[in-house]
C-alpha cells in the first residue's frame, strides 16, 4: 500500500521531482514515469526525526541548494553524481527559519522567518556561510519598536537590486538598496500586511484582515480591488504568482484561483477548484499552498503544511490541471523505522555512557525505557530495570535527570 508524502522544498526539472518531505530526514526524487517516490540519502548532520528541516530549494548549475527552516546546515546535493554536502550555520547566527532566498551578485540572502535571527550570505563556489551585519542591523533597526508579538516577513522580494520586505500582520514594508542600504518605508491604509509581490514596479499585497487586494503604484497611489470567497475563513488568500505579463491570486484556504485582467483592471476568478480532487482531499484548516515553481511554461503549485495531496500542474495555454501523487512504497516504512530507532539507540547510548545528556526530541525521553530494551548492554540492563520500576513513564524530564 503506497503512502502520501508531505514536504515543504521542492525543485522541478523536466524529469524529475527532487524534494525534502516535512517529517522525516531524506531527499526524495520521483521520475515523471514512475508512480512512486525513490528514496536517495538523508541530510548529513541533521537528525533523522527533524520536521521541516527545509522551506526552500533552488538548482544552481548541477546542484540543488536546500536553504533550512528547522534544519542547521544548508545542504548541497549534486544531481549529476548524488553527493551530497552541507555547511553549518552557527547557532548564535540561525534565525529560527530562512522562508525565501535571492541571488545577488556571488552569493544568496537568506531571508529569515522573522526578527529572531540574522539575514545570511551563501556563497555557493567557496561554501562559506556569513553573517549580513549591515542588512540584518538596517531590518532591525526599523522593526525593534514594533508592538507585536513578532515580526514574520512572509512578503520578500527582490528587484532591481532592491530587497522589500513586508512585515506581516502591520501596515509597513521596508524597501533596501542593497547597493547603498538605503532604506524607506512604505505603508499601506487601513490593513495589515499578509504577503507581497513587486510587478512592474508595483506593490500588490494580500491582507490579514481583509478580503480586498492593495495596489501601490510606483509613484505611491494606492488602489483598493474588493474579492469574494464562497468559503469563510481567517485568510482567504494566500500569494500572488506571475503569469504572463499578469498576476495569479491563490487561495490560501479558499477555493478559487483569481486572475488580474490588466485590460478591465479588475480580478476574476479563472480557475474554481471546488470539484478538483487536490481541494477535496487537502486537509481542511491548512493553507491550501505554499510555493509554486515554473518550468518553462508550465506551472507547479507546491502544497501547504500538511497537505499530503501532491503537487497541481497547470498548463496555462489549455487551462489543464493534474494533480500529481507525491507518494512512496509501504515498505519503505519499515525502512524509515529502522533509521529512526537507530539514531534513537546511538543518542541514548551516548547520553548514558558517554555524559553527552542532550534531549532534542522529547519523545525520546517518553520512549526511553522501550529504547533501552533494543540496546546490548549486558549486566547494566539488569541495574537499569531498578531504576525505571521507581520512575513514571509519563515524566520524561524526570528519566533523563536520573541518568545524568
Amino acid at each position: 500500500m503506497n503512502r502520501s508524502l508531505g514536504f515543504r522544498a521542492a525543485y522541478v526539472t523536466e524529469k524529475e521531482v527532487f524534494f525534502s518531505t516535512q517529517d522525516f530526514n531524506g531527499l526524495f526524487r520521483k521520475g515523471s514515469d514512475k508512480e512512486n517516490s525513490e528514496f536517495l540519502i538523508q541530510f548529513p548532520e541533521e537528525p533523522s526525526y527533524q520536521h521541516i528541516l527545509h522551506r526552500k530549494v533552488v538548482l544552481d548549475g548541477y546542484k540543488l541548494i536546500f536553504f533550512p527552516f528547522l534544519g542547521s546546515n544548508i545542504a548541497v546535493y549534486d544531481v549529476k553524481n548524488g553527493e551530497i554536502n552541507c555547511t553549518k550555520i552557527e547557532p548564535d547566527e540561525k534565525a529560527v527559519g530562512y522562508q525565501a532566498a535571492f541571488f545577488y551578485e556571488d552569493h544568496y540572502i537568506l531571508i529569515p522567518w522573522g526578527l529572531v535571527g540574522s539575514f545570511i550570505c551563501f556563497f555557493p563556489e567557496s561554501k562559506i556561510v556569513r553573517c549580513e551585519d549591515k542588512l540584518s542591523s538596517t531590518v532591525h533597526s526599523r522593526l525593534d519598536n514594533l508592538e507585536i508579538p513578532s515580526c514574520n516577513f512572509y512578503g520578500a522580494c527582490f528587484c532591481k537590486n532592491t530587497l522589500y520586505i513586508a512585515v506581516y500582520g502591520t501596515n509597513k514594508i521596508l524597501s533596501i538598496c542593497m547597493e547603498s542600504y538605503d532604506t524607506k518605508e512604505i505603508y499601506i491604509e487601513d490593513h495589515t500586511i499578509n504577503n507581497m509581490i513587486i510587478l512592474k514596479e508595483d506593490i500588490w499585497i494580500t491582507c490579514t484582515d481583509s478580503l480586498e487586494i492593495v495596489r501601490i503604484s510606483a509613484s505611491g497611489c494606492e488602489t483598493k480591488y474588493k474579492l469574494w470567497s464562497k468559503i469563510r475563513c481567517d485568510i482567504p488568500w494566500g500569494f500572488f504568482v506571475p503569469f504572463r505579463d499578469s498576476l495569479l491570486l491563490l487561495p490560501d484556504q479558499g477555493e478559487e484561483i483569481w486572475i488580474y485582467n490588466n485590460t478591465k483592471d479588475r480580478w476574476e476568478i479563472w480557475l474554481d477548484l471546488s470539484s478538483n480532487p487536490y481541494f477535496e482531499l487537502h486537509s481542511k484548516g491548512f493553507s491550501l499552498f505554499q510555493d509554486y515553481q515554473y518550468v518553462g511554461d508550465e506551472l507547479y503549485l507546491f502544497p501547504g503544511y500538511e497537505n499530503n495531496v501532491g503537487m497541481l500542474h497547470i498548463t496555462p495555454a489549455t487551462e489543464a490541471i493534474e494533480v500529481i501523487p507525491i507518494q512512496m512504497e509501504g515498505s519503505f516504512l519499515q525502512q524509515r523505522k529502522k533509521i529512526l530507532e537507530e539514531e534513537k539507540r546511538e543518542q541514548i547510548w551516548n547520553a548514558l555512557f558517554q555524559g553527552d545528556v542532550v534531549m532534542e526530541d522529547p519523545k525520546i525521553g517518553v520512549d526511553l525505557q522501550k529504547m533501552l530494551l533494543r540496546v546490548p548492554m549486558l549486566e547494566t540492563e539488569k541495574k537499569l530495570d531498578g531504576l525505571f520500576a521507581s520512575i513514571s513513564e509519563s515524566n520524561p524530564n524526570e528519566i533523563w535527570e536520573s541518568i545524568k
